[in-house]
C-alpha cells in the first residue's frame, strides 16, 4: 500500500502548489493492483492489472493535459511510469511541439551516462 498521495494531502501540499500559481484540484487516488500476492503467469507478474492500471492513468493524464491542466501524480512504482510519459508525450507527439518531462524519484537510479547529453 502506498500512503505517499494521502500524507501529502494531509500535509497540505495544496497550499504549497497554490503558491506557485497553480489551482490545486484533486482528483482522488486510481486504484491499482489489488492483489499483490498473485504468483507469476508466464515470467510476468500481475501483467494485466499493469496494463490495465496504466491505460488509465494514461487516460486520466491525458484528459486533465487535453483541458488545458498541469497534471501531478504523487505515489505508485516504476511501472506506473510508463503512464505518465506516455500522456505527456502524446500531446507534444500530436502538436509537433517539444517535449520537456520533470522526473522526481525518492532515489537516484540512472546511470550517469544516461544524463549526459
Amino acid at each position: 500500500m502506498n500512503l505517499w498521495p494521502d500524507a501529502l494531502c494531509i500535509a497540505d501540499i495544496d497550499k504549497a502548489i497554490e503558491q506557485y500559481g497553480f489551482t490545486d484540484i484533486d482528483r482522488g487516488n486510481l486504484q491499482g493492483l489489488a492483489n499483490l500476492n498473485q504468483p507469476p503467469v508466464i515470467g510476468y507478474r500481475h501483467f494485466v492489472d499493469v496494463v490495465a492500471w496504466n491505460k488509465m492513468a494514461h487516460d486520466v493524464v491525458y484528459d486533465e493535459l487535453k483541458n488545458g491542466n498541469f497534471p501531478i501524480l504523487l505515489g505508485g512504482d516504476h511501472c506506473f511510469g510508463l503512464a505518465s510519459l506516455t500522456a505527456v508525450a502524446r500531446p507534444s507527439w500530436e502538436q509537433g511541439i517539444p517535449l520537456r518531462i520533470l522526473w522526481l524519484a525518492a532515489h537516484a537510479d540512472l546511470t550517469p551516462s544516461v544524463l549526459a547529453p
